[in-house]
């Protein structure tokens, strides 16, 4: 058996074909042009807020900050405490070493948060989706303003799932203000027994 043999393409057809192909690559290069100029405008008009949080993570550093500067709104609680200096890792075998007066010196302090949603505001979903507004509820205040070198703690309420975004954002400048004029207690040590 033989293959049928394909038969020649009429001038006429191949050269509309043709154009065809040159248009299709023409208007896919627009369409390039069209989501780059939309990436460009998402980017500009964006709702980041800045970088992510540095968090607190550990039970100790939670404690400590019991006790510091209070503020109470209807969505969270919020206290805080002035961060201690972040020491810098020690050099290790891979780099080089340091002078020892280089080594000692501290990083400066940052604002860090630590987030407490505890189970009785409902079950797991609800208590991540508190935290993520709660979270970019502080990214957006601190968009246009800034933290104090504080540790804080905010402990969520049950209106932090449905109070408006824009009243978050309200609560959260509210409670930095306060919170900077009213001069927390120096952090507590909980790293002695």
């Amino acid at each position: 058996m033989s293959m049928p043999q394909p038969e020649k393409a009429n001038p006429e057809i191949q050269e509309n074909l043709e154009t065809i192909d040159v248009q299709r690559k023409k208007n896919s290069s627009d369409h390039r042009q069209a989501d780059n100029a939309d990436n460009q405008h998402a980017e500009l008009t964006s709702t980041r807020y800045g970088t992510a949080l540095t968090t607190i993570k550990k039970r100790r550093d939670f404690q400590s900050i019991r006790g510091g500067a209070r503020w109470s709104g209807p969505a969270f609680l919020m206290e805080a405490r002035p961060a201690r200096l972040m020491p810098q890792r020690p050099p290790t075998k891979s780099s080089p070493l340091e002078p020892t007066s280089q080594r000692r010196v501290a990083a400066p302090a940052i604002a860090r948060f630590g987030f407490t949603i505890t189970k009785k505001l409902g079950p797991a979903v609800t208590r991540n989706r508190i935290r993520r507004r709660l979270s970019h509820a502080i990214r957006a205040a601190l968009a246009s303003q800034s933290a104090a070198p504080y540790d804080y703690v905010v402990v969520a309420r049950p209106p932090a799932l449905d109070r408006t975004f824009t009243d978050l954002i309200k609560d959260v400048t509210t409670a930095l203000n306060y919170i900077a004029k009213a001069k927390p207690k120096a952090a507590r040590d909980t790293t002695s027994p």
